[in-house]
């Protein structure tokens, strides 16, 4: 058994036909350099070893890869060299093991699609966030995805950015296996040991199968432009993410991972991407702010609306739809009525699309109270 650190944030420790390379993935922007080069020496160094036979990829820490955010005057240059790491992992000769635990967002997940095998511990979390924050994925995320799950559940992630679970992940085919230990390397090498004993197989994520039925594809593709159309209109990150996967139906492999590189190019640039990393940032600091940490959140037992205009029969019909009791108050009986007719509108719409039975409205309608006192909103 041999070891060695080759940076700051990566080491390298052989125990037989295994080379297991850990990730610390380092808290500021400015060490992600260093991991990449750290990482694609150690990859370099275990592919011209005879005696290894599987690279073991794991990460140090309560997080395989937290979503590091690099700084915008080095992001663009660090995004081309992780898209190359990551074409260089997948084309390793020999069988590249990640095993994922913690968050997994961002460069990791990028690394862990890259890699012929991926297994997840059972607390993992998984995630695309960029667009949150005004970004398309990058790295080759994206398009490996896509071939990875098919359009639909790929764009389905990125246009969310939502976290998914160990078992979810297994499910959508992110994952090979869900380790059945909490001992990270004890499960690592135990699944290094297997793919051994299985012949050592690698299985490139440009070569799966998730856009064989091109027209599925397409429809999914055409289905995120009519979505995103109406729910995300003027915003750049979205129709960019769009684009990158028609890229991947329409281009060769290599060819969609530069027009990927692009599509993230032009985000950083964009003023909304600023806009969005300040609300995220004013998000962070409102949660640390004392009171809000012991702030609780009050019973809620029934809602007062005060107007019953269309944004206040669409309020009213919300808050009905969760079960709660609604008071409206109007200034007059003629606007109670006018109001009351808004919602009931609604529900009308239900029953004529075979939504909703009549007998249903009214049990919805008898939690509606109409009134022209304000002391109704306390009773």
């Amino acid at each position: 058994m041999s070891q060695s650190t080759l940076d700051d944030h990566v080491q390298h420790l052989q125990q037989g036909p295994v080379s297991c390379i850990t990730l610390a993935w380092p808290k500021m922007p400015a060490g992600l350099a260093g991991l990449y080069g750290g990482l694609q020496e150690a990859v370099h160094a275990a592919q011209a070893d005879e005696q290894v036979k599987v690279i073991l990829v794991t990460g140090k820490g309560p997080n395989f890869a937290p979503n590091t955010r690099p700084q915008d005057g080095d992001a663009a240059s660090l995004a081309l060299a992780l898209s190359q790491l990551c074409d260089r992992i997948e084309a390793c000769a020999k069988p590249v093991v990640v095993v994922m635990h913690g968050d997994v967002a961002g460069d990791g997940l990028a690394l862990a699609l890259a890699a012929h095998h991926r297994v997840v511990m059972p607390a993992a979390r998984l995630s695309v966030p960029g667009v949150k924050t005004g970004l398309t994925p990058n790295g080759g995320t994206s398009i490996r995805l896509v071939h990875l799950v098919g359009a639909k559940v790929a764009l389905e992630l990125m246009l969310s950015g939502r976290t998914i679970d160990a078992e979810e992940a297994m499910s959508l085919g992110l994952a090979d296996r869900v380790a059945d230990a909490d001992d990270t390397l004890a499960a690592s090498l135990a699944c290094a040991q297997e793919i051994i004993a299985a012949g050592g197989q690698v299985h490139r994520s440009r070569d799966a199968s998730g856009l064989a039925d091109r027209d599925a594809a397409q429809t999914a593709i055409d289905a995120a432009k009519v979505s995103v159309g109406k729910t995300s209109r003027g915003l750049l990150a979205p129709f960019k993410i769009i684009e990158v996967v028609q890229t991947a139906l329409n281009l060769s492999f290599d060819e969609a991972v530069q027009k990927e590189h692009d599509a993230y190019a032009a985000c950083l640039t964009s003023p909304q991407r600023a806009g969005l990393l300040h609300a995220a940032s004013a998000e962070r600091q409102v949660a640390q702010v004392p009171e809000a940490q012991s702030a609780r959140a009050r019973p809620l037992e029934s809602v007062g609306i005060v107007g019953g205009g269309t944004m206040g029969a669409g309020i009213a019909v919300s808050a009905l739809d969760a079960g709660f009791p609604v008071v409206m108050v109007e200034r007059d009986q003629a606007s109670i009525e006018r109001g009351r007719a808004n919602v009931e509108k609604v529900y009308d719409g239900l029953i004529a699309k075979g939504r909703l039975t009549p007998e249903g409205k009214r049990a919805v309608m008898d939690r509606y109270t109409g009134s022209i006192d304000y002391a109704a909103l306390g009773q």
